[in-house]
């Protein structure tokens, strides 16, 4: 959004920095389709050094992907960014990246992530040969009674009657073990696991497939009142402000003068007023300019998602939130 777009660029500088020193700066977003499913990927660095850029985000995810390599295991920045994803609730798939480098591990990278990130986890799959170019991955079918039980010990931690009924000994049948999973995943009550290499592609699209089982759904909110959260800023060489805006309930439209509420490090709002000139929608791999953007809304007992997200504050971070004036 430009209030006076967004950009599908990142900024040269940091797009020169990025390239030469090999790793992600600034947090890039772009947009895709999984069948009938529309992605919109927010791509944040991995390097401790940019890790106020990776948590300017969390306000806006339905869903994140935290990646651990298979090969370096568990980094200092892997425990921040898990307890600030749970902190406020957010739907976690850990994929475990480079099964095909050599020194990748597998179960004993799991029982790490156990014993130090959190045992609420379920490998969905697992790989073969690891630590080759040849190495693949073989799903865990909930249709074999080992991986079934397994499943079950782990959703009856979160879960009175799931225990109750693990406890009596009762059976229980691969769907209704799939239907607890999803339950749990979507509540940040567990988090997924998958295997992959992102540079072979094993694993990838297992991963993306699993994505709208397990994240929350989204619905329309366009009649509702504007509540939305801009999570990045940048300026064209012109001058122009540029906002990246994650709207959750209602529309912008070009024309519209927006307030934004920009609450401060020490609890005060302040508020200032600009008129959105242009608006870029993210759509396959670059930007739409359109006139108009409606809002998602995740369900979740009716209430907006934004409202934890913004009462919880890792960084102390400015936040903002939007509303509306039409113009006539």
């Amino acid at each position: 959004m430009q209030c006076e777009g967004l950009s599908p660029l990142p900024h040269p500088f940091s797009a020169s920095l990025e390239k030469r020193r090999g790793i992600t700066i600034k947090a890039s977003v772009a947009s895709f389709f999984v069948n009938d499913l529309k992605i919109n990927l927010i791509d944040t660095p991995g390097h401790a050094d940019f890790l106020a850029e990776v948590e300017r985000s969390f306000s806006v995810l339905d869903g994140a992907v935290l990646m651990i390599s298979a090969v370096e295991g568990i980094q200092a920045q892997t425990h921040i960014l898990l307890s600030a994803l749970q902190k406020l609730a957010i739907p976690t798939i850990i994929f475990i990246n480079k099964i095909d480098r050599s020194g990748a591990q597998s179960d004993s990278l799991l029982q790490r992530i156990k014993d130090k990130l959190t045992e609420h986890i379920l490998p969905l799959n697992q790989p073969t040969q690891l630590g080759t170019k040849q190495a693949a991955i073989i799903p865990n079918a909930l249709h074999d009674p080992v991986f079934l039980q397994t499943c079950l010990e782990q959703l009856a931690l979160n879960d009175e009657c799931l225990l109750a009924a693990y406890v009596e000994d009762e059976r229980m049948a691969p769907e209704q073990a799939w239907s607890a999973l999803k339950q749990q995943a979507g509540t940040a009550q567990i988090a997924p696991v998958f295997f992959g290499s992102a540079i072979t592609g094993v694993g990838v699209k297992e991963l993306l497939t699993h994505l709208a089982d397990l994240f929350p759904s989204q619905t329309s909110l366009e009649e509702e009142p504007l509540s939305g959260i801009v999570f990045k800023l940048e300026k064209e060489a012109t001058g122009e402000k540029i906002a990246y805006v994650r709207v959750f309930a209602g529309s912008l439209q070009v024309r519209n003068q927006v307030n934004l509420l920009r609450r401060t490090a020490d609890g005060a709002s302040e508020t200032y007023t600009g008129k959105i000139q242009k608006l870029h929608l993210f759509r396959e791999g670059t930007t739409e300019q359109v006139p108009m953007v409606a809002a998602g809304y995740r369900q979740k007992e009716g209430d907006y998602p934004t409202r934890k997200r913004m009462d919880y504050n890792p960084l102390h971070r400015e936040e903002y939130q939007l509303h509306v004036h039409h113009v006539r």
